[in-house]
């Protein structure tokens, strides 16, 4: 039987998207592909359409006249503006019989952010203390009270954010307060939450790259001077890493499905915190520090869950 691989993502989404313009990793992910499958399809959220009809023997999706109702795999990097099309995909696909590679409850048809995982990371204390506000006057009402109970400095930070963007140390509620202001006139954050983290002082911040419940590896994050994001795309560096108590901390307090990116802290203390998890990390810093080709990882991990169904992860 034809075995199909399809990726999607909203970088996909615009028109005449050129090998370079589609991200590396959605690139890499195409050509390890490519080895394994009979057919490779890069699909586009904006052209999705669902034929339901009662004379259908299975439901169908549909873009550009092509039939994507048969995948065998599915692969979703970013959702962000395409959250219901590519949700609703997902779940379609998942029915008929295709294997997600992430686990299908991450496609809820909102958008992404961390307000999941900040309340997960409170219920299993693994995430700093955090405080969250989705306007300007409420933002506010948090600093006051914040500064009250002498909890500064504090980290602020968009719920929908990424790449460390628009993350800021504020040791001072002056300062929290020229942040929200700032946060809350921005087109790009306006409608996002805004959190507000207590400030963890970092011996060592790691970023470690997890398949299905395995550890592909582990790097060091070394902070560009003068940033507090320690992210590749803000200038920080990252060095090829072993940890044992890293690794064993974060396995126990993730998914166990799907391709993950998860950037853990340890304090001056030894303690170990867990700052995020994302689902569509980038790793062509991580693979340059590493060796570790992440794309050929995730294909040949898909291609053997097809292979053997009864051992997939639920």
């Amino acid at each position: 039987m034809t075995k199909i691989l399809g990726i999607t993502s909203s970088q996909l989404s615009e028109p005449g998207i050129l090998t370079d313009e589609m991200g590396y990793e959605i690139y890499r992910l195409l050509e390890e592909g490519k080895k394994l499958y009979h057919e490779v399809a890069l699909i586009n959220p904006a052209k999705l359409y669902f034929m339901f009809g009662s004379h259908q023997r299975i439901p169908a999706v549909m873009t550009e006249n092509v039939d994507l109702s048969r995948l065998s795999t599915l692969i979703i990097r970013k959702t962000n503006g395409f959250e219901e099309s590519i949700s609703l995909m997902a779940r379609t696909l998942h029915h008929n019989g295709c294997d997600l590679l992430d686990p299908v409850e991450r496609f809820s048809g909102s958008p992404a952010g961390k307000l999941k995982e900040s309340l997960k990371g409170f219920i299993h204390n693994i995430s700093p203390d955090t405080y969250i506000a989705f306007n300007r006057d409420d933002a506010l009402r948090l600093i006051s009270m914040l500064n009250s109970e002498s909890h500064f400095p504090l980290v602020g930070k968009p719920n929908r954010g990424s790449r460390g963007e628009c993350v800021r140390l504020l040791r001072t509620p002056a300062e929290a307060i020229l942040y929200i202001e700032s946060f809350f006139s921005h087109e790009t954050y306006s409608r996002s939450a805004l959190l507000l983290q207590s400030y963890i002082t970092v011996e060592k911040e790691y970023r470690v790259m997890v398949l299905d419940g395995k550890c592909l590896g582990l790097v060091e994050k070394i902070a560009k001077e003068g940033q507090i994001a320690r992210n590749a795309s803000q200038g920080g560096k990252f060095i090829a890493s072993h940890d044992e108590d890293v690794v064993g901390f974060t396995l126990k307090n993730i998914s166990h499905k799907g391709i993950l990116g998860v950037d853990v802290v340890r304090d001056t203390s030894g303690r170990l915190y867990i700052l995020e998890a994302n689902r569509a990390p980038q790793w062509h810093s991580f693979e340059k520090a590493t060796g570790i080709n992440v794309a050929c990882c995730i294909i040949e991990r898909a291609w053997q869950r097809i292979l053997h169904p009864n051992d997939l992860i639920r």
